[in-house]
């Protein structure tokens, strides 16, 4: 499942335990891992978050797994404490509150809010009374002990991150004829937690400190960095720079019609300024051909972003002189017309939307599969199994694609009756795919080669050869066993 960005912006001031170094040692980037979002997502996996399901980086699954072990009183308060706050919405749009509150507590060993009631983030005041339950939860999990023992796993997700972000940072900044340590006292930091679902990125913002939260993955969420990255360098210049109040005003009456909600309506004008930019450099930045650039500038103006097309030009502009971003801000700014924009905001409502088909969401069995596939490849069998027997628990008891996993796994550890049993279910289970019987035919004629019953391992390969599917050259593999036993290497 993939989760959207949850930001919050706000006029919050963080008392940050960075504060009291002096600005030589105060770096405007990190990318470091953080105890406290580590504890609080650690508190999260023993209350149950996401129990059942799991959903992990194959490397953050040993590290769930270390807080399984509490005292039943402990745990038994961390859950009552999750469930009753969860309100039945989706696990990880629940999550966004809890990392909200990692942001704004301090460290070990007390984790106190660092702000008064009235002043925490409004997802984060819902759950602020988790604090009183951290302070015992990271002495009793030993949180400390779990936190240096896979830190190696961190320190290699900060190695492979940056230089794909210094690259970005480069680019960006390149581009933009400016550099990231212009304001003092503003710190980005990009933090990897493998405790974190997959594919999730939660990015936040208060005042002058902004935070952008990860999983670690093959695919790295770089594009969804940079806009954070953008954020943290472009949204002082709205603020700095204000359009003029009648402009303001038109804008306000564009944002707000057929809208009940008028609160906050300048507010929203500086953030929906920052927005526009913020994508129409996005665009140039990826060198976008015409037709899709149109395309996105009509999506982002539909969306909100009014000024998206008005920057956009202007960049074009911008990129032929030799001004750097912070004296040429107000030249982007004029010639706004509000006319136009209301012009090009009725155009992009009438331009035909891309057809895109819309992404299926997998299902749980395909995810606890993949999860289950994921462990296999890492050899992590324990977890594998368990996944595996999950599916065949909870959802379908002749899951073809589980009964084959079993098999693997039970090969791996030289038990070769389970490993026979589980490939003939597989292959009679009316839900494998031919892509996966064609293999348990095979394992299974490997299986028979080893006890020296040739007969039954040929039936094995020729059903393998008489089956048709090659996934993975499943095909000269069988032929290969029929013209002589298998021998392990």
């Amino acid at each position: 499942m993939l989760a959207g960005v949850f930001r919050v912006c706000g006029t919050l001031i963080l008392l940050l335990a960075l504060a009291g170094r002096s600005q030589a040692q105060f770096p405007s980037i990190l990318i470091q891992p953080d105890i406290r979002v580590f504890t609080v997502l650690g508190a999260l996996r023993a209350a149950g978050f996401d129990e059942g399901s799991l959903l992990l980086h194959p490397a953050g699954l040993p590290i769930a797994r270390e807080f399984r072990d509490l005292p039943a009183g402990l745990k038994s308060r961390l859950k009552d404490f999750y469930d009753t706050h969860r309100g039945g919405k989706d696990p990880q749009q629940e999550l966004t509150k809890y990392i909200s509150l990692a942001f704004v507590i301090n460290g070990p060993p007390d984790f106190k809010p660092l702000l008064a009631a009235g002043q925490m983030p409004p997802d984060a005041g819902s759950v602020t009374e988790l604090t009183s339950l951290l302070g015992e939860f990271y002495a009793k999990a030993r949180v400390e002990s779990i936190w240096s023992r896979y830190k190696h796993l961190h320190d290699r997700a900060v190695l492979d991150y940056r230089p794909l972000i210094n690259r970005m940072i480069m680019t960006t900044e390149g581009y933009l004829r400016m550099r990231s340590g212009v304001y003092r006292g503003r710190q980005l930091v990009l933090v990897p937690d493998y405790l974190v679902p997959p594919n999730t990125f939660n990015a936040r913002t208060y005042q002058s400190s902004y935070y952008f939260l990860f999983s670690p993955s093959g695919s790295p969420k770089i594009s969804e960095i940079r806009h954070q990255f953008l954020h943290f360098l472009l949204d002082p210049f709205a603020a700095r720079y204000p359009l003029p109040v009648e402009q303001r005003k038109a804008l306000t009456e564009i944002m707000l019609a057929g809208s009940e909600n008028l609160e906050r309506a300048d507010r929203g004008v500086q953030e929906m300024v920052t927005e526009s930019l913020i994508k129409a450099v996005e665009m140039r930045l990826d060198r976008l051909p015409q037709q899709q650039a149109e395309a996105s500038l009509n999506e982002a103006i539909r969306s909100g972003a009014l000024l998206c097309g008005h920057f956009f030009s202007a960049l074009q502009r911008f990129e032929k002189e030799f001004e750097g971003f912070q004296l040429y801000y107000r030249t982007l700014l004029s010639g706004l017309d509000v006319v136009e924009v209301m012009a090009a905001r009725q155009a992009a409502i009438s331009s035909p939307r891309e057809k895109t088909p819309p992404a299926r969401r997998p299902t749980e069995v395909e995810r606890l599969l993949r999860q289950a596939k994921s462990s296999l490849g890492s050899d992590e069998l324990e977890r594998a199994a368990e996944l595996f027997n999950l599916v065949l628990d909870r959802h379908d008891s002749r899951n073809g694609e589980a009964l084959y996993g079993l098999g693997i796994v039970a090969v791996s550890r030289s038990d070769k009756d389970a490993a026979r049993d589980y490939f003939g279910r597989a292959i009679v289970s009316e839900t494998c795919p031919d892509s996966v019987k064609v293999w348990a035919y095979i394992y299974l004629g490997r299986l028979f080669d080893l006890e020296d019953a040739r007969e039954e391992a040929i039936l094995q390969y020729r059903a393998a050869v008489a089956l048709g599917d090659d996934t993975r050259g499943a095909q000269a593999v069988a032929r290969s066993g029929l013209q002589e036993p298998f021998q392990p290497k």
